[in-house]
């Protein structure tokens, strides 16, 4: 008699490159610290706890915060590590059955101008799950992509200069950081904020407007003028908030570049003092805009 065929499991495969050499994306995966930078499928979901024992044998444990206010924790043990080249774990929910444990395979190949990640899931026993890793991983590629494209650093006495690589068109880029329908998605949304007032008047002279809604009920109001606008390249706004956390206002100067259908948004900061300056490097606004651009890059995938 012929045997039955065995059904495959579903597999899951992805593909990123990324602008940076092997060793960043690396450390991206294999560093506790990184790992709590960028984990987990969306924005606003952090990492609480992150082990990592990267040898063959040894164990990870991760915990993260989900969209529905829970925390989640995936673990699995290192097969294979090879630095700089490939890692090989499996992956496994709390309380899992043996039959449920699945595999993650990572190559990562130097490429020019970057590193080409493969990844790919496999063993996982349906195609439900593989579909709803597929989102999650999804979601955590792209924030992994934030932070290898993300930095934040002082300039001269009294500026600070935001980078962030969108994988996204200039024009798409411009238009979500424009377009008040689009700005409501992802400017401050995050947390259980809604953007319950939002109000753009895109000239030179022309006033800007936002109000968040916190879960507490409060509400968070700033706005500015617009100095100068270049579509799409570059505008530059006044900013001060209705209940100052800094001194005064400052002024937002915001480039986009585009390069091989990738965008660079460098936004920099000028402050009143330099002491306004350091006040706002040492507050919480890097997790802010982190989350916030994280929500961008989510809605430039539509």
């Amino acid at each position: 008699m012929e045997q039955a065929a065995v059904k495959q499991k579903p597999a899951l495969a992805l593909a990123r490159r990324y602008p940076v050499g092997p060793e960043k994306v690396w450390r991206a995966w294999t560093d506790p610290e990184a790992v709590k930078r960028w984990f987990g499928p969306g924005p606003g979901e952090p990492v609480s706890l992150a082990q990592l024992d990267v040898r063959v044998g040894g164990r990870f444990r991760v915990v993260f915060g989900g969209a529905d206010g829970k925390a989640h924790e995936c673990a699995g043990v290192y097969k294979e590590v090879v630095p700089n080249r490939k890692l090989v774990f499996t992956w496994t929910w709390p309380n899992s059955t043996p039959e449920r444990e699945s595999l993650v395979t990572i190559i990562f190949r130097e490429v020019p101008n970057g590193t080409e990640l493969a990844f790919k899931h496999e063993q996982l026993f349906d195609e439900k799950v593989r579909d709803d890793h597929q989102r999650g991983w999804t979601g955590a590629l792209g924030k992994l992509e934030g932070y290898l494209g993300f930095s934040i650093a002082p300039q001269g006495e009294r500026e600070i200069v935001v980078t962030r690589v969108f994988d996204a068109a200039r024009r798409k880029v411009w238009d979500a950081l424009t377009q008040p329908e689009q700005l409501k998605q992802w400017l401050g949304v995050f947390a259980g904020n809604t953007m319950a007032v939002c109000e753009v008047e895109l000239r030179v002279g022309g006033r800007y407007r936002f109000v968040w809604r916190l879960p507490d009920g409060s509400e968070m109001g700033m706005g500015g003028v617009y100095r100068e606008i270049v579509a799409p390249e570059r505008f530059v706004a006044t900013e001060r908030f209705d209940q100052p956390w800094y001194p005064g206002e400052a002024l937002v100067t915001q480039v986009l570049a585009e390069k091989d259908g990738r965008t660079t948004l460098t936004a920099t900061m000028r402050y009143e003092s330099r002491a306004a300056r350091d006040g706002v490097l040492s507050s919480p606004m890097e997790r802010g805009i982190i989350a916030s651009y994280d929500k961008l890059a989510v809605t430039l995938l539509v």
